[in-house]
Protein backbone atom coordinates (compact mmCIF):
# COMPACT_ATOMS: atom_id res chain seq x y z
CA UNK A 1 0.00 0.00 0.00
CA UNK A 2 2.85 2.88 0.49
CA UNK A 3 4.39 1.84 -2.32
CA UNK A 4 1.19 2.63 -4.56
CA UNK A 5 0.58 6.14 -2.57
CA UNK A 6 3.83 7.13 -3.31
CA UNK A 7 3.28 5.99 -6.61
CA UNK A 8 0.48 7.71 -7.67
CA UNK A 9 1.73 10.49 -5.91
CA UNK A 10 4.61 10.74 -8.23
CA UNK A 11 2.35 10.14 -10.94
CA UNK A 12 0.71 13.14 -10.11
CA UNK A 13 2.95 15.41 -9.72
CA UNK A 14 5.03 14.52 -12.70
CA UNK A 15 2.32 14.65 -15.17
CA UNK A 16 1.24 18.11 -12.64
CA UNK A 17 4.99 18.90 -13.58
CA UNK A 18 4.92 18.02 -17.23
CA UNK A 19 1.59 19.85 -18.19
CA UNK A 20 2.74 22.67 -16.47
CA UNK A 21 6.23 22.66 -18.85
CA UNK A 22 4.35 21.92 -21.35
CA UNK A 23 2.03 24.43 -21.47
CA UNK A 24 4.76 26.98 -20.85
CA UNK A 25 6.96 25.85 -24.06
CA UNK A 26 4.00 26.04 -26.15
CA UNK A 27 3.20 29.71 -24.75
CA UNK A 28 6.64 30.25 -26.07
CA UNK A 29 5.51 29.43 -29.41
CA UNK A 30 8.00 26.35 -29.11
CA UNK A 31 7.26 22.83 -30.31
CA UNK A 32 7.79 19.93 -27.01
CA UNK A 33 7.28 16.35 -26.97
CA UNK A 34 5.41 14.52 -24.22
CA UNK A 35 8.84 12.12 -23.20
CA UNK A 36 10.92 15.75 -23.67
CA UNK A 37 8.22 17.48 -20.50
CA UNK A 38 8.66 14.58 -18.56
CA UNK A 39 12.27 14.26 -18.63
CA UNK A 40 12.46 18.13 -17.58
CA UNK A 41 10.33 17.41 -14.40
CA UNK A 42 11.67 14.24 -13.52
CA UNK A 43 14.90 16.60 -12.85
CA UNK A 44 12.53 18.60 -10.15
CA UNK A 45 10.09 16.19 -8.83
CA UNK A 46 11.67 15.83 -5.59
CA UNK A 47 11.86 19.58 -5.17
CA UNK A 48 8.18 19.76 -6.43
CA UNK A 49 6.68 17.06 -4.16
CA UNK A 50 8.64 18.97 -0.71
CA UNK A 51 7.47 22.15 -1.59
CA UNK A 52 3.96 21.25 -2.07
CA UNK A 53 4.29 18.99 1.69
CA UNK A 54 6.24 22.78 2.73
CA UNK A 55 2.66 24.51 1.28
CA UNK A 56 0.38 21.76 3.36
CA UNK A 57 2.30 22.82 6.64
CA UNK A 58 1.89 26.39 5.86
CA UNK A 59 -1.47 26.53 4.91
CA UNK A 60 -2.19 24.28 8.29
CA UNK A 61 -0.20 26.68 9.96
CA UNK A 62 -2.48 29.40 8.91
CA UNK A 63 -5.38 27.61 9.63
CA UNK A 64 -4.09 26.97 13.34
CA UNK A 65 -3.43 30.54 13.53
CA UNK A 66 -7.03 31.44 13.08
CA UNK A 67 -8.07 28.99 15.22
CA UNK A 68 -5.79 30.33 18.02
CA UNK A 69 -7.03 33.69 16.94
CA UNK A 70 -10.77 32.46 17.49
CA UNK A 71 -10.26 30.94 20.91
CA UNK A 72 -8.48 34.05 21.98
CA UNK A 73 -11.26 35.79 21.35
CA UNK A 74 -14.11 33.63 22.52
CA UNK A 75 -12.52 33.38 25.98
CA UNK A 76 -12.18 37.45 26.13
CA UNK A 77 -15.66 37.83 24.72
CA UNK A 78 -17.06 35.92 27.64
CA UNK A 79 -15.02 38.24 30.05
CA UNK A 80 -16.57 40.70 28.66
CA UNK A 81 -20.01 39.70 27.74
CA UNK A 82 -22.26 37.13 29.57
CA UNK A 83 -21.93 34.84 26.44
CA UNK A 84 -18.90 33.76 24.54
CA UNK A 85 -20.40 33.42 21.32
CA UNK A 86 -20.12 37.01 20.46
CA UNK A 87 -17.12 35.98 19.56
CA UNK A 88 -19.11 34.04 16.67
CA UNK A 89 -18.87 37.18 14.25
CA UNK A 90 -15.27 36.69 14.33
CA UNK A 91 -15.03 33.34 12.82
CA UNK A 92 -15.69 34.74 9.05
CA UNK A 93 -13.09 37.06 9.29
CA UNK A 94 -10.76 34.30 10.54
CA UNK A 95 -11.90 31.66 7.90
CA UNK A 96 -10.24 34.23 5.79
CA UNK A 97 -6.66 33.48 7.02
CA UNK A 98 -5.92 30.40 6.03
CA UNK A 99 -7.81 30.96 2.53
CA UNK A 100 -6.11 34.30 1.59
CA UNK A 101 -2.61 32.66 3.12
CA UNK A 102 -3.66 29.38 0.60
CA UNK A 103 -4.79 31.53 -2.49
CA UNK A 104 -1.34 33.54 -2.36
CA UNK A 105 0.53 30.45 -2.90
CA UNK A 106 -1.13 29.00 -5.63
CA UNK A 107 1.54 29.92 -7.87
CA UNK A 108 4.26 27.90 -6.28
CA UNK A 109 4.26 24.85 -8.60
CA UNK A 110 4.55 27.00 -11.99
CA UNK A 111 7.60 28.46 -9.67
CA UNK A 112 9.38 25.14 -8.86
CA UNK A 113 9.08 23.61 -12.41
CA UNK A 114 9.39 26.57 -14.47
CA UNK A 115 11.64 28.57 -12.53
CA UNK A 116 13.60 26.16 -10.77
CA UNK A 117 12.89 27.90 -7.65
CA UNK A 118 11.81 25.52 -4.56
CA UNK A 119 10.51 24.92 -0.86
CA UNK A 120 10.06 28.15 0.79
CA UNK A 121 11.96 30.62 -2.04
CA UNK A 122 8.97 29.13 -4.33
CA UNK A 123 6.34 29.86 -1.74
CA UNK A 124 7.80 33.84 -1.24
CA UNK A 125 7.76 33.91 -5.08
CA UNK A 126 4.21 32.63 -5.25
CA UNK A 127 3.19 35.48 -2.92
CA UNK A 128 4.87 37.93 -4.56
CA UNK A 129 3.71 37.64 -7.73
CA UNK A 130 0.01 37.70 -6.85
CA UNK A 131 0.76 40.80 -4.84
CA UNK A 132 1.27 44.58 -6.88
CA UNK A 133 -0.99 46.50 -8.86
CA UNK A 134 -2.83 46.07 -12.13
CA UNK A 135 -3.39 48.40 -15.15
CA UNK A 136 -6.47 48.64 -17.18
CA UNK A 137 -10.00 47.68 -16.38
CA UNK A 138 -9.00 44.68 -14.21
CA UNK A 139 -9.28 44.98 -10.39
CA UNK A 140 -6.21 46.93 -9.07
CA UNK A 141 -4.55 43.93 -6.90
CA UNK A 142 -3.48 40.70 -7.92
CA UNK A 143 -4.95 38.86 -4.72
CA UNK A 144 -8.51 40.40 -6.45
CA UNK A 145 -7.58 39.09 -10.25
CA UNK A 146 -7.00 35.71 -8.60
CA UNK A 147 -10.15 35.32 -6.59
CA UNK A 148 -12.20 36.72 -9.67
CA UNK A 149 -10.12 34.03 -12.03
CA UNK A 150 -10.87 31.11 -9.39
CA UNK A 151 -14.29 32.18 -9.51
CA UNK A 152 -14.77 31.66 -13.12
CA UNK A 153 -12.32 28.70 -13.32
CA UNK A 154 -15.05 26.76 -10.91
CA UNK A 155 -17.99 28.02 -13.07
CA UNK A 156 -16.30 26.42 -15.96
CA UNK A 157 -15.46 23.36 -14.03
CA UNK A 158 -19.09 23.30 -13.03
CA UNK A 159 -20.20 23.45 -16.16
CA UNK A 160 -18.10 20.83 -17.87
CA UNK A 161 -18.92 18.29 -15.22
CA UNK A 162 -22.80 18.77 -15.55
CA UNK A 163 -22.61 18.71 -19.51
CA UNK A 164 -19.85 15.29 -19.57
CA UNK A 165 -19.50 13.54 -16.54
CA UNK A 166 -22.93 13.87 -15.25
CA UNK A 167 -24.38 12.01 -18.28
CA UNK A 168 -21.48 9.50 -18.39
CA UNK A 169 -22.08 8.55 -14.70
CA UNK A 170 -25.76 7.84 -15.24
Amino acid sequence: IPSIIVATIAMFYLSQGALIYAVSVVHLGRDIRVGDAYRFVLVRLVKFVLTSVLLVIVTFAALLIAVLFGVVLFFISREVFSSGWWSAITWLPLSLIPFYASTKLLLFDKVVIIEDIAYTNALKRSWDLLTGKADGGWPRGYFLRLIILLFLFGLISVTIALVFQMPASI
